[in-house]
């Protein structure tokens, strides 16, 4: 049956199938097609096929680097804090060598805050810039605390990290004080500035950019 169903085949038909039995690869089954697909003038192209790849999808896949992804590899705190990467050596606790950042730490603050023309007009910007301001060399002093052994405590900011203010004080002793219940205060030009901790318990990196809401204060 299938043969005499086969044989009533058109004769173009007929080529076509026996032609098909023939081929022994897909190679050979892709160049014919091409053949008959193609017009006559890209027929000549078929060969460059076999040498490049042609993409299906319509963009480029993207390229990961490896270098790239060790790049963004950080040291975490806890790594930080076992390399002592923070740590000051014991010939760095002098006061006198801090004064120097102080006296530039003012110059700063001076310009952040253009005090020559500050008022009761624009004390509220003054406030906001203060707020992101960077305390690295600020003097400061603890007029209130939940800890009575702070308070009292001054000296230069030596660092500061999310939680703790760490300065260096006359008698060249370092001192952590914690900014949640704690209130701290420096002077500049005649001005005085109060500082709520609680209201600073963030990265000086981070509350450069953050949007500060008000907040309830507890008298300490």
């Amino acid at each position: 049956m299938f043969y005499a169903s086969y044989n009533q085949l058109p004769e173009s038909i007929l080529k076509n199938e026996k032609l098909r039995l023939k081929r022994n690869s897909s190679d050979d089954f892709l160049t014919t097609f091409l053949e008959k697909a193609l017009p006559a003038h890209r027929v000549s192209s078929i060969d460059i096929l076999q040498y490049r790849c042609q993409p299906l999808s319509v963009s480029a896949p993207k390229k990961y680097s490896r270098e790239g992804a060790k790049r963004k590899k950080t040291l975490t705190s806890k790594e930080k804090r076992k390399l002592k990467l923070f740590d000051l050596k014991s010939e760095q606790h002098k006061f006198a060598a801090y004064e120097p950042l102080h006296n530039l730490w003012k110059d700063y603050i001076r310009d952040l805050v253009n005090l020559k023309s500050l008022n009761e007009n624009n004390f509220q910007n003054a406030q906001k810039q203060m707020i992101k301001a960077d305390f690295h060399g600020c003097y400061l002093s603890v007029v209130k605390s939940k800890c009575p052994s702070n308070i009292g405590k001054c000296g230069i900011v030596l660092q500061e990290t999310k939680n703790i203010f760490k300065i260096i004080m006359k008698d060249n002793k370092i001192k952590c004080i914690p900014k949640v219940n704690s209130i701290f205060v420096f002077e500049i030009d005649g001005f005085i500035f109060r500082i709520y901790g609680n209201h600073f318990c963030f990265k000086a990196s981070m509350r450069s950019v953050k949007k500060f809401k008000l907040k309830a204060t507890m008298d300490l």
